[in-house]
């Protein structure tokens, strides 16, 4: 996967090998150059069609605190 563009400093956006658009989420991505390949070790594919799909699967690895 090549890096298309920054999101944040933990998100990037990513072209694979087949021209498809995934966004990759970890510790430090985007600190890493526009260009850059990422070797993928492990993976967890979200639906995206539909607008909640995409919100849910952005916000599912967030911890939340209690009382909020």
């Amino acid at each position: 996967m090549e890096i298309a563009k920054r999101i944040n400093t933990s998100a990037v956006l990513c072209i694979d090998g087949n021209g498809r658009q995934l966004v990759a989420f970890g510790r430090g991505l985007g600190f890493k150059d526009v260009g850059d390949e990422l070797r993928v070790i492990g993976q967890k594919v979200c639906p995206t069609s539909g607008r909640l799909r995409r919100q849910a699967a952005f916000f599912r690895g967030f911890k939340t605190r209690a009382g909020l």
